[in-house]
């Protein structure tokens, strides 16, 4: 096939129009090997133990295949074939492995002998009689064929069957070993005389003319000829490529035919040599093999007779190792070259996909008949104008799949156009099919390949998937239309909340039609589509064929297979079919009647009356034809997996269960201890119809066809809790790779056997040639995962009760978790754990992971790799009292798949409380909703609104909504039934956009007509009340404008809806008014009270409630018009008079809030609640307004809150009313018992200001959302509420604004700024203190509260950390302090104003201070003990020191130098006139580097002089346009801000690191001596990444879970020290090359005095005494557990020092 029309060839398959399907891609090397039983055993157990074993390892290794060797002589006694299906089994397994294998597929083992001749078991009615014709004179002979063959006239064309042995000779399979060999015997003679009777009238027929040479032959061929001819000689592939053939000679056999044993390796007639086998096999070796393969395929050996044995294993060892070398070899070969040649479609992930599914069509539509009127009801959707779509349901068994399957076949013929596109999907059949992200994607592929579109435009995030998905349907035309059939939704994964079917667009564009089928009571799928296709027309339900269209598919399926019934048989099955007629019992039934014979006994219970019985049924006469022990155990291994297994994979489950193989091997012992491949083989065989092909895992795996079969096997198997254990357990053995590698596995004879053989030991060790089971394996190109042991496992163990070894494997598995992560998902993972925690409900440390992972989750999804970090960032704290957590950590500590670590917690840690945080938006949030079924929408400044699954904490989806124009005034309002969702902004944007809240869709853009917001804007069930009017959301359309209810809006006016929709409340200055939406007309009004400042209706539509400004009282009113009282006045709450003892009525601080400033309603709507004031909340029972409402209190002083920056926001009641809630400006979440008002509660949540607080009332969930805080934060409340209140001082929003890291000590200094500002409150004082952590244990400790106040510009310190320099106030006022930290005093303080930078010399000694004024700069060198001036520069306006030296650059390319122990100056010119210094000195050195400012090029120039010779060292060109940003620490390399490395010795660009990165060039370091670089991203501003510079390597990325803000390096920890905005100090620490033991932790060792500066006596006693229980966790763990109390005090206290 030509390139082009291999083209053309594939767009057939991928748009339907294809006629001819191609075989399914495997992903098995399956070879058969053909030869005589007797000759080649020695051969055939060489490459049983020696050479599949490690082809297996070849395979899986180097190419991710199976190999899978079917020797159908292996393992099996010769005669031992009761049902003669022998020979017709091996032609199957022949042809299986030429349409399977990738490989080669047939090898033939020949020698002297050409094999048993058998005649043919089936033989057709004429050719039967016209044999008996020519036998008519030997009556005996006649008697015994037809006692041994019956004519079967349900065949067609009718033929004689050979019966099965034991239905004449009863013995022939007792376990009686007397009586068995009796009736060997006899069958042994009888079958002679059967052979010679027939061969001799096929012979004489032939010579007469009335038979060809073929039907001959088939009379006289041995059974390996047989083979060959099927598998070499007919075989129309490449046999060069898929055959091979070794050939043995013994040289010398007819010197030693004497032997008994001669007659095993050479053909004989009694004592004589049989001459016509042996010709016959002459003709074979010589003429047709070679004929057709070529002579490199055929390997010949020549050996010699040895003792009377023939081939001993010991004297022909040599030739043995050669064969097994050869063999080996050959495949290999054969294997890598087969590999290497795979077509387009094997190599093509999309195009294997859709051949899968494309085939199971063709299955199905094969045996689909009737169902026209299901079939014109679908015809009229595709024809038809809907744009919503179809639904097919029916109970399970109902035949949906093959509805689904011809549904497809005729699309293009129902639309008359070979050029639409049909895609089908039959979901759950393939692993890309199985989940719903990866089905998307798939169809995403295959419409891109149709369409031209570009496939990396495909995104991998689920939610923008989604969206993607419903863009890319918007391709087809009426020209070119899309026809989708997605069968079987319930057989998908329930993650991603799947089956709210979120990602189903509910409305499709022209020409695109989308047909689903689901059953109708699975995961609530078929209510959910009802929920939003209302249209009947949309659904058609199947229901049972009925009994004569039942009748007629049998029949039909009958006539496919070649067979009829009796008419007694067919009068059973009639009978049946009347209590049931679903097309799978249809099947089942079919499956069953189609092994009947004509002359087969058949009653009523032949067949059962329902589903579950015919399965059950099947299952016995299984069970009586191969052994109960064996068929119930494999079917008991396939029901028990997860996905299904390989044929592999079952054979070696069976080859490790003892129980199994004591039952084959009953009368001998085996050579090697497996299950023979034959015995599986034809176990296979009897299943087809019942089990199908699919791929798994990467895998082709058999699993039951249907879910019924399932059930059934299930309850038949695996009901009983020992049975099921056994069998997990060894699945789990499987699985952990327990028994593989040669690892021999003990088993027990069976005591018929020690009897029989006289064994003397009962037990025995035997190597079951099983392959161990690594979680990765390791190819040139790439690292694949063991994707089937991720897969299985965790479910074995768990079902097995191993649970130490799960605990051990996966639920503290470090390199579990990356694995299961990185080859599936987080979600993957987190199944594995919640499946543990419902086996192991006490195992708690699984809940901390749990929660760990769910509050990384959004990290983890996109950044795999930081695992460890978000493990231990997370749970360090909790592994120092829980071994298995620690075990966790550990583990985590030896991966190399980041290089960084943490050496202490970093992040939030699991709380009970805190659910999860979820992260997903690049700015700000700026307001959250819960929906119906456990999701969230929140939308961000940057214009995206995200929905979440709070199940598992996944982004389901991103819309676009930038449109909008977000800022802090946007908002998002859900309507009362869940159904629409609207996203707007009150100020600087004239858009809104209406969603439907379940599927994220725009259902309307509206654009308003007015700049002003003069009235509340709320939402009702299908009405929104915005831009002066009630807009109908379901239309996008405005029904009436405020104006027409004789409303003039002049001011700001409330507005709520009634709960029904059909009344609206407007409250004005001089009323509050009731009106009808439809009619405008006024229903009751209620007059004003000052002017309302809250209008709320409760969730029961009885009641509203209107609070006013300045008087502070809620008045309730009667809104129900069922009510006698409706429009009335019910009660006044007048809080302030009831509670006088408040002072509400006096507090008149503000007069901005003398208000009701909210109103929140209970959801049982009993009760109130008002917040007076933005202070005071009252609670109040609805139902007994009279009683004195509660106010709820708070334990510290009424002085503590006074002013705006502690006011009350979003009060809200819980979903059960037990509490209430709300937070602070500036403060925490605040919480109270709803009952009494007592305290109970006050949380830091975040640590900015929060800006949202929402209650999910249907779950008790609370979300907040906070101030430049890219993160939502999911609340238990019932958890928060026992949350006991934290021991802190004042709540502050602060950010670390200058971090300072002494060179040579591990500690940090940092400054904190805090912002005094809000929404409300528009203070702009900033607040600041100084901090000092300790990096090894992230101790910390204030030695400069936040008392004092103004701008800090900058801050530097020593090298030892003892002195310290900053800047602060304004520009005109600038301060400067110097502070010793080591005695804790300011040692100078004086004011320069104008001052712009200030350094201070490692020695602290001396600092440099540089002010401009007036256009002109100047720089002094002073002291820093009592600033006294050492020098005075003009015009210079940057300053480095060197050791003796100050280096400055002035405004004329000058760079000055001030000797500091002489007071010289000298003088030198750079070359340009701006630029700034660096110091290139790792240990006071005398270059400094001066850097350009950018030319017109947008790049700088470089120049490295030694300031003691006033030379110019070198030049760097093309610096990136911000200059250098960072120098290792020993100067040799530098690195810009487009993050190139330059050597500062050969003055060349190194290496560009990460091509297309973008780096924050604030926020760009190198570490060691420019060994790495780390740097912060640019576009995703929490990404830290860490790059190896000599190969280009990114070795850690990191999800910071804050915005960074200082970064910086500690050269004594070679630790990354991040400051964020929110006030952290997070260190990572640079792992070394080789993974270390994280076991044998380092002690910290204590500070000394000269390291950690005297802040006072007291506070260094804490530090040693914190170091010192440091020290003893590293060293002697067992005792941390009654430090643990301390070390969380010092945590969590704060020693002052006032400066």
């Amino acid at each position: 096939m030509g390139e082009k029309m291999e083209q053309a060839y594939h767009r057939s398959l991928l748009d339907g129009t294809a006629s001819k399907v191609p075989e399914i891609s495997s992903k098995i090397v399956r070879v058969f090997i053909s030869s005589t039983f007797s000759d080649m055993i020695w051969e055939r157990n060489a490459l049983m133990e020696r050479v599949y074993p490690k082809l297996k390892d070849y395979c899986r290794d180097e190419h991710g295949l199976e190999f899978q060797a079917v020797d159908m002589r292996w393992g099996v006694h010769a005669d031992a074939q009761n049902d003669h299906q022998a020979s017709s089994l091996c032609l199957q397994e022949i042809r299986n492995c030429q349409e399977l294998s990738i490989g080669p597929n047939f090898v033939i083992l020949m020698g002297q002998k050409y094999g048993s001749r058998p005649f043919p078991t089936h033989i057709v009615q004429p050719e039967f009689e016209l044999l008996l014709s020519v036998m008519r004179d030997d009556e005996e002979v006649l008697n015994l064929i037809n006692t041994w063959f019956k004519i079967d006239e349900n065949s067609v064309p009718f033929r004689y069957v050979l019966q099965p042995i034991n239905s004449i000779l009863t013995h022939f399979n007792e376990t009686d070993p007397t009586l068995r060999a009796a009736d060997e015997k006899q069958w042994g003679e009888i079958y002679s005389r059967l052979m010679t009777a027939l061969r001799k009238a096929a012979s004489s027929c032939y010579e007469a003319g009335d038979l060809d040479m073929a039907a001959r032959d088939k009379y006289f061929i041995s059974v390996t000829e047989n083979e060959i001819q099927h598998g070499l000689l007919q075989y129309d592939g490449d046999k060069a490529q898929k055959c091979l053939c070794f050939m043995r000679n013994i040289q010398d056999i007819s010197d030693n035919l004497q032997h008994t044993k001669s007659a095993k390796f050479i053909d004989m007639n009694s004592t004589e040599v049989d001459e016509e086998a042996t010709k016959m096999l002459k003709v074979l070796k010589d003429e047709k093999i070679p004929g057709v393969l070529p002579a490199e395929n055929i390997s010949h050996y020549t050996v010699s007779w040895a003792g009377d044995v023939g081939i001993n294993p010991e004297v022909h060892a040599d030739y043995l190792n050669q064969f097994c070398v050869d063999f080996y070899k050959k495949m290999t070969e054969r294997i890598d070259k087969s590999v290497a040649s795979m077509t387009g479609i094997q190599k093509d992930k999309l195009l294997t996909e859709v051949v899968q599914h494309r085939k199971m069509a063709k299955v199905w539509t094969s045996i689909f008949h009737g169902r026209e009127d299901v079939l014109s009801e679908i015809q009229k959707y595709v024809w038809g104008s809907s744009k919503r779509p179809f639904v097919i349901h029916g109970p399970s068994g109902s035949g949906k799949t093959a509805v689904m399957a011809k549904c497809a076949s005729l699309t293009h013929n129902w639309l008359k156009k070979e050029s639409a596109v049909v895609i089908i999907r039959f979901l759950g059949i393939t692993p890309s099919s199985s989940g719903i992200r990866t089905a998307l994607d798939s169809i995403c592929n295959q419409l891109c390949s149709l369409y031209g579109k570009n496939h990396s435009t495909i995104p991998s995030d689920y939610a923008q998937l989604v969206s993607y998905f419903r863009e890319l349907l918007q391709v087809a035309s009426s020209k070119r239309p899309i026809v989708i059939y997605l069968d079987s939704v319930d057989q998908l994964s329930p993650a991603n909340f799947t089956f709210k079917l979120t990602w189903l667009p509910k409305l499709l564009p022209a020409n695109v039609k989308i047909v689903l089928s689901t059953l109708p009571d699975m995961y609530s799928i078929l209510k959910n589509l009802q929920t939003f296709l209302k249209e009947n027309e949309s659904f058609v339900e199947l229901k049972p064929l009925g009994n004569e269209l039942t009748q007629e598919t049998l029949f039909s399926r009958l006539q496919l297979a070649n067979r009829t019934l009796t008419k007694q048989q067919d009068a059973v099955v009639q009978e049946v079919f009347k209590s049931c007629s679903l097309p799978l019992f249809c099947k089942v039934v079919f499956e069953e009647i189609s092994t009947w014979k004509s002359y087969t006994p058949v009653s009523e219970d032949s067949v059962s009356s329902s589903i579950e019985g015919a399965i059950h049924k099947m299952l016995e006469r299984l069970e009586v034809e191969h052994g109960k022990v064996l068929v119930s155990h494999a079917l008991a291994y396939l029901t028990a997996s997860r996905t299904g297994l390989t044929l592999v994979e079952l054979e070696d489950l069976l080859s490790l269960d003892d129980e199994v193989l004591n039952s084959v091997f009953t009368y001998w012992l085996p050579p090697i201890r497996r299950i023979p491949p034959a015995i599986l083989t034809r176990l296979r065989l009897q299943l087809q119809g019942y089990v199908v092909d699919r791929e798994a895992d990467g895998v082709v795996v058999v699993y039951w066809y249907h879910r019924k079969f399932i059930e059934v096997a299930r309850d038949r198997y695996l009901s009983n809790n020992a049975t099921a254990a056994k069998i997990h357990s060894i699945l789990a053995d499987y699985f952990m790779g327990t028994w593989g590698g040669g690892k021999q596995k003990p088993f027990t004879y069976s005591s018929f056997l020690i009897s029989r053989l006289g064994l003397k030991d009962s037990s025995g060790k035997a190597d079951r040639k099983v392959p161990l089971q690594p979680l990765s394996f390791h190819h040139e190109v790439q690292d694949t995962y063991n994707l089937r042991k991720l897969m299985e496992l965790p479910q074995h163990l768990i079902q097995s009760q191993r649970l130490q070894d799960l605990r051990d494997v996966v639920l503290y598995s470090y390199d579990w978790y990356i694995a299961k992560i990185k080859a599936f998902s987080l979600q993957e993972l987190l199944t594995d754990l919640r499946l543990a925690q419902e086996t192991i409900p006490d195992e708690g440390s699984v809940q901390q992971v749990v929660d760990a992972l769910r509050l990384g989750a959004t990290a983890l999804n996109s950044n795999p790799d930081c695992l460890s970090l978000e493990l231990c960032g997370r749970l360090k704290d909790v592994g120092m009292t829980d071994n298995y957590i620690k075990m966790l950590l550990e583990s985590c500590g030896k991966t190399s798949d980041c290089m960084l670590s943490v050496p202490f917690q970093c992040f939030d840690g699991p709380t009970r409380s805190l659910v999860m945080t979820l992260e997903g938006h690049n700015k700000s949030i700026v307001d959250v909703v819960f929906l119906p079924g456990k999701e969230m929408a929140s939308f961000g400044w940057d214009g995206m609104i995200c929905f979440w699954d709070l199940s598992s904490g996944e982004l389901l989806k991103q819309v676009d909504a930038s449109f909008i124009e977000p800022n802090l005034r946007a908002f998002l309002l859900l309507s009362r039934d869940g159904k629409y969702l609207v996203a707007l902004n009150k100020v600087g944007s004239k858009h809104m956009g209406i969603f439907w809240a379940e599927t994220g869709d725009l259902l309307h853009q509206y654009q308003y007509n007015h700049s002003q917001h003069l009235h509340k804007i709320v939402i009702g069930k299908r009405y929104l009340c915005v831009d002066f009017g009630i807009l109908d959301m379901e239309t996008g359309k405005v029904i009436n404008t405020l104006n027409k209810y004789n409303v003039n809006i002049t001011e700001y006016a409330l507005v709520v809806f009634t709960v029904d929709d059909k009344h609206i409340l407007i409250g004005s200055r001089s009323e509050t008014a009731m009106y009808e939406i439809a009619s405008c007309k006024k229903v009751f009004s209620i007059p004003g009270e000052n002017i309302a400042s809250q209008l709320k209706v409760t969730p029961d539509g009885r009641f509203a409630l209107i609070g006013y400004v300045i008087s502070c009282v809620v008045k309730v009113v009667d809104v129900d018009q069922t009510s006698s009282t409706f429009g009335q006045q019910l009660h006044l709450i007048d809080i302030p008079n009831m509670c006088p003892e408040l002072g509400i009525a006096e507090d008149n601080t503000d007069v901005f809030t003398q208000e009701v400033s909210d109103i929140n309603i209970s959801q049982d709507g009993k009760f109130a609640l008002a917040l007076l004031k933005r202070f005071y909340l009252a609670v109040w029972n609805l139902q007994t307004p009279e009683v004195i409402p509660v106010i709820l209190q708070h334990p510290d002083s009424r002085d503590f809150f006074q002013g705006k920056s502690h006011c009350h926001f979003s009060p809200t009641f819980t979903a059960d009313s037990k509490y209430v809630v709300c937070y602070k400006l500036n403060g925490p979440l605040v919480m109270w018992d709803a009952k009494n008002g007592n305290f109970i509660t006050s949380v830091p949540a975040h640590s900015n200001e929060i800006m949202q607080l929402k209650i999910d009332f249907s779950s008790n969930l609370m979300a907040t959302v906070a101030k430049a805080d890219l993160t939502i934060k999911l609340w238990n409340v019932d958890e928060l509420a026992a949350t006991p209140m934290p021991n802190q001082s004042k709540l502050k929003e602060s950010y670390i604004q200058h971090l300072a890291i002494p060179p040579t000590y591990n500690f940090a200094i940092s400054l904190h700024t805090v912002a005094r500002y809000s929404r409300e409150v528009y203070q702009m004082i900033d607040y600041f203190g100084l901090t000092l952590w300790n990096l090894d244990n992230g101790t910390k400790n204030t030695i400069l509260p936040f008392g004092q106040y103004g701008q800090v510009c900058q801050m530097d310190c020593s090298e030892n950390g003892e002195v310290l320099i900053f800047l602060m106030g304004s520009l005109a006022q600038r301060r400067i302090r110097i502070i010793d930290l080591k005695n804790s005093h300011l040692v100078f303080s004086f004011t320069l104003p104008y001052c712009i930078l200030a350094k201070i010399h490692k020695n602290g000694k001396f600092m440099a201070v540089v002010t401009y004024e007036e256009g002109t700069y100047f720089t002094s060198i002073r002291a820093c003990e009592n600033g006294n001036i050492l020098g005075l520069h003009e015009n210079c306006y940057d300053v480095v020191f060197l050791r003796d030296t100050a280096v400055l650059l002035n405004t004329s390319g000058m760079l000055e130098v001030d000797d500091l122990s002489t007071s010289t100056q000298t003088s030198m010119s750079i070359g340009f006139t701006s630029g700034n210094l660096h110091n290139l000195s790792g240990e006071f050195s005398s270059a400094v580097l001066a850097v350009s400012k950018p030319t017109k090029t947008g790049l700088c120039r470089g120049e490295i002089v030694d300031v003691r010779t006033l030379q110019k060292l070198g030049t760097l060109q093309s610096v990136g346009e911000h200059g250098i940003v960072s120098l290792s620490r020993n100067g040799k390399r530098g690195i810009d801000s487009s993050l190139q490395v330059f050597d500062m010795h050969t003055f060349a660009m190194l290496i560009q690191l990460q091509p297309g990165s973008r780096a924050n060039k604030a926020l760009i370091r190198l570490l060691n001596e420019g060994d790495y670089a780390v740097w912060v991203d640019s576009d995703v501003s929490d990404l830290l990444k860490v790059c190896r510079v000599s190969d280009n390597t990114l070795v850690a990325t990191c999800n910071l879970h804050a915005t960074p803000v200082i970064l910086e390096i500690s050269c004594q920890s070679n630790g990354i020290v991040v400051g964020t905005n929110l006030g952290q100090i997070l260190v990572f620490l640079l792992k070394p090359k080789q993974p270390v033991n994280r076991s044998e932790t380092k002690a910290i060792s204590e500070p000394s005095s000269h390291m950690m500066p005297e802040l006072s006596a007291d506070l260094q006693a804490t530090l040693q005494d914190l170091a010192k229980q440091a020290r003893m966790f590293a060293f002697n763990k067992t005792t941390l557990q009654s430090k643990t109390s301390t070390l969380s005090e010092h945590d969590t206290s704060s020693t002052c020092v006032f400066v």
